[in-house]
């Protein structure tokens, strides 16, 4: 776990939180956009994951986070006519795009899988954790993260780059490395570790398996039952 660079904290953590509020705004509407477009794939997206239940012919679902969770899946790692969901319907509908959610967009399009260790709580909601994958220390601006101080676990979640700081798509797990769930959560992570760090692309396909393997277990194994949102 140690990062390859040497993190430098900014003095102005305050104000990279405003900024974090007023983006994770932005993005809330748009997310609300949305919705209708992203479950419309529910069916197909439940059948890959797991989480479909064929007996009563629903999604199963138990709570906000896992929502949150299969929403992510659904617009970042589902292809629709050769693209992300999510690009896909950006391509579609250009005029959801203005200069106020542009630079939340653009980095909501790029947004990375990741696998974060929890190292500090540090002020204004700013949490120093080391990326897994790319084996870099970062930035995450997440106040609800923050509030649960989760210090010491991995944290599954896709990243968008607002450049000083990063934040989540707003789906994220908290996995406890010392419980057996967190433990096969992690095995199944590091199978597919080798092939994702070499990935070049944030839609890869070998991203792609990894991400549907490791969502669809933490949607079958009830990772989220007890989590909470906001």
């Amino acid at each position: 776990l140690a990062p390859k660079n040497k993190l430098k904290i900014s003095g102005y953590l305050n104000v990279l939180s405003k900024d974090y509020l007023e983006q994770r705004r932005q993005f809330g509407k748009y997310q609300d956009s949305i919705l209708e477009f992203v479950m419309n794939e529910d069916i197909a997206a439940a059948k890959e994951l797991g989480n479909y239940d064929t007996y009563i012919s629903k999604v199963v679902l138990r709570n906000d986070a896992e929502i949150n969770t299969f929403f992510d899946y659904i617009a970042l790692y589902r292809e629709i006519n050769g693209m992300r969901a999510i690009s896909s319907w950006n391509k579609k509908n250009p005029a959801l795009v203005d200069k106020t959610n542009k630079i939340i967009l653009e980095a909501y399009e790029q947004a990375q899988f990741a696998v974060l260790h929890l190292e500090e709580n540090l002020d204004h909601g700013v949490i120093q954790a080391i990326n897994v994958i790319t084996k870099k220390s970062i930035i995450l601006i997440d106040n609800a993260l923050h509030r649960h101080n989760k210090k010491g676990c991995f944290f599954i979640c896709s990243l968008l780059n607002l450049g000083e700081y990063f934040m989540t798509s707003g789906a994220g797990t908290t996995i406890d490395p010392n419980s057996s769930a967190g433990k096969s959560a992690l095995t199944l992570l590091k199978k597919h570790l080798v092939k994702i760090r070499k990935a070049k692309e944030p839609f890869d396909p070998d991203v792609r398996e990894c991400v549907r393997e490791i969502y669809g277990f933490i949607l079958r194994a009830g990772l989220l039952r007890n989590h909470s949102v906001g």
